[in-house]
């Protein structure tokens, strides 16, 4: 199966092609219960693993620094990848107040003072990252958070260099990774997932990424991760519910396949190794990313691998999961109750 052909991504050889999707847990990332759940999955055989979001402003705590490295250490005992992902904070401090790229309600417009700072933060971060041995990082641009916001119509009604056309849009996002590729070695991956389609009026377009796609390549990314929707669009567009179909994101990475040549990775209810298989097999992207499935069953990849597939144990696409972490809970799963 070509699911089980190593890929490498710039010199980093991934040993297959499934990715651990990145989805919060609300563990503590450097806590024994978040290292237990992450390992379970490395054990069962993904060949990379994309941590879920942790914010750019925590790398700021050498304390915090540390205790993540035992994290990344046990992750690779099991010759299994792992990229961090990072995502930029909106938080003002002191203020009830949330940064967005322009002013309306409870939203302050960043001013050009908050995007350096932004800068910097990420730039902080990734070095840390790469201190402790992370094999690359992530860069979250998906899903109508604060770094999509800058590159959707949507959302963004600036005048200044960081709005209006579309090279305005998206010169938050390649300056974030330019300028950590100007601070980190050429080997040390960064990935960046987007939201191709925000599926929304005047929300993001597939030709619009395709423009993103081109010139964060240019810009130094080593790997694009597709997904779709945003946060407030109904979670069933960011995590389709069973009401979607199999793959339902897959003919929005082969888009993005077509227009760079580096690596891009497939998400959205890829949930039986069938549908997996031929996303990889009609090409339309290099990589599969799965996430609730693994929730469901650590050991989906093994017993693929093994000709098991029969006893895998398979998500419903209920969204139970994505409901108790919408409201600040734990991760559970209606049909695993032993995440770890």
């Amino acid at each position: 199966m070509k699911l089980f052909d190593p890929l490498d991504i710039n010199g980093l050889l991934i040993k297959n092609r499934i990715i651990m999707a990145p989805m919060c847990t609300h563990f503590d990332m450097t806590s024994d219960r978040a290292q237990s759940y992450y390992q379970k999955r490395a054990d069962g055989g993904v060949g990379l693993i994309i941590t879920e979001s942790i914010c750019v402003n925590k790398f700021s705590d050498n304390v915090f620094i540390d205790k993540l490295r035992r994290f990344v250490e046990n992750i690779h005992l099991y010759n299994t990848k792992l990229f961090i992902q990072l995502v930029l904070s909106d938080d003002i401090p002191g203020s009830a107040k949330k940064l967005a790229p322009y002013s309306f309600g409870q939203y302050q417009q960043a001013s050009i003072s908050d995007i350096e700072l932004c800068y910097k933060q990420i730039i902080n971060a990734a070095l840390a990252c790469k201190k402790i041995g992370c094999d690359g990082i992530e860069i979250h641009g998906a899903h109508g958070y604060f770094l999509a916001q800058f590159f959707s119509k949507r959302t963004n009604f600036r005048i200044d260099k960081y709005g209006g056309c579309i090279n305005n849009r998206m010169r938050f996002a390649i300056e974030c990774v330019r300028n950590i590729r100007n601070n980190i070695e050429e080997s040390f991956i960064i990935s960046y997932r987007f939201s191709a389609d925000e599926f929304m009026p005047n929300g993001v377009t597939i030709e619009e990424s395709q423009q993103l796609a081109f010139e964060l390549q240019n810009a130094g990314i080593n790997i694009l991760h597709v997904s779709a929707g945003i946060g407030t669009d109904g979670e069933y567009r960011v995590t389709p519910n069973a009401n979607q179909p199999l793959g339902v994101f897959s003919d929005l990475a082969n888009s993005i396949k077509k227009v760079v040549r580096i690596p891009v990775i497939s998400v959205g209810r890829i949930h039986t190794p069938e549908v997996a298989e031929d996303i990889l097999v009609h090409d339309k992207s290099d990589f599969v990313a799965i996430g609730r499935a693994l929730i469901a069953d650590p050991n989906w990849v093994r017993k693929v691998a093994t000709n098991n597939s029969a006893s895998i144990n398979r998500c419903i696409a209920c969204n139970n999961c994505i409901m108790k972490i919408s409201r600040g809970d734990e991760l559970t799963c209606k049909v695993n109750n032993n995440l770890f």
